[in-house]
């Protein structure tokens, strides 16, 4: 009783898993008289049982396929019942060769029961070696199933509170990457020369919608809208990489389809390793004569608007960047 206790306040008070094993494992090789204790956990990632804490005389800490024949631990855990080994010559045979001299093995599954669903086995507890001989018991086996039946609902709220912090940090992590991206694109309101407004809304947190605002010789004003083919980091990384260069080659070369094929050159072993590719709209305006001369990328959504509210979309001039090929790419006036 005293040590069911003792576990219960130690799993209330320490949150590192590890930390709380091996005071337990102490505790119950003091009570039961075991020269080794060890605590596995089922990780299901990699289907291994995994090591968490050992206390006693030095033994076996790779990881354990659960789906072995010859180690005891994995027995227990597929089968989901306690087992006590007292031959010698089996506990060398069954992946225990390690514990010189031991004389007997109890290893118990640790259950964990969902207030709703079937129980399942979440690890194991082994207890290797009597300090003065002889083989565990099945009162020896019951005391430990009643301390594993603890530690499986402890078990479990360390899983439950490892995802929550890896949900939170990655929720963070996204946030960060679409506060930066949104900082990537131009502030509408403050460019000077003409009336813009613009809106991005990402269909994600990050994505690979973009436009940029661009200062040309002559009074004139280049204007760029793209949207990379997915959603994500991969997508906000062709998202900077297109603008980077796209701000770059507008001003050296000037005309709007020698940009997209320096563009398209620049990209291209990115899109292909990445398996993506980019729709692309760039049109230079020209306040003093009037014109509008632009290249179009395979991008949907790039219109003109006139005075008396009539529209015309602006068709696709070639295929998208990171598909058009080498002979791309065209150029209209309007």
């Amino acid at each position: 009783i005293n040590l069911l206790y003792s576990i219960s306040e130690t799993l209330g008070s320490l949150l590192r898993l590890d930390d709380a094993a091996r005071v337990i494992l102490g505790e119950v090789c003091d009570v039961l008289g075991a020269r080794r204790g060890s605590l596995w956990v089922f990780e299901s990632r990699t289907n291994l049982l995994e090591l968490v804490a050992a206390v006693g005389e030095p033994g076996f800490q790779d990881p354990l396929d659960v789906g072995s024949s010859e180690a005891i631990t994995a027995t227990v855990f597929r089968e989901g019942r306690p087992l006590i080994v007292s031959t010698p010559a089996t506990l060398r045979e069954r992946g225990v060769s390690t514990e010189d001299g031991a004389d007997s093995l109890l290893s118990v599954p640790i259950r964990y029961s969902p207030p709703a669903g079937e129980p399942r086995t979440v690890g194991v507890i082994n207890l290797i070696g009597r300090r003065k001989g002889g083989r565990f018991t099945v009162s020896d086996q019951k005391l430990l199933s009643a301390v594993a039946s603890q530690v499986g609902a402890a078990l479990e709220n360390h899983r439950l509170f490892r995802e929550s912090l890896a949900q939170e940090r990655t929720s963070r992590e996204m946030e960060l990457a679409h506060d930066l991206q949104m900082k990537l694109l131009p502030v509408a309101e403050h460019f000077q020369g003409a009336q813009v407004a613009a809106r991005v809304q990402p269909a994600e947190q990050v994505g690979g919608d973009f436009f940029h605002l661009l200062h040309l010789s002559g009074g004139r004003i280049g204007v760029m809208i793209g949207d990379v083919s997915t959603h994500g980091f991969p997508a906000a990384l062709i998202m900077a990489l297109s603008m980077s260069a796209a701000g770059i080659y507008a001003v050296e070369v000037g005309s709007p389809a020698r940009v997209l094929r320096h563009v398209d050159d620049a990209l291209r072993d990115e899109l292909e390793t990445t398996e993506m590719y980019l729709s692309l709209f760039y049109g230079v305006l020209d306040p003093g004569s009037g014109n509008l001369v632009y290249s179009n990328a395979g991008h949907p959504h790039a219109f003109v608007i006139h005075s008396d509210g009539s529209s015309r979309r602006l068709g696709a001039t070639d295929p998208p960047v990171g598909i058009a090929g080498p002979a791309s790419y065209q150029e209209r006036v309007l």
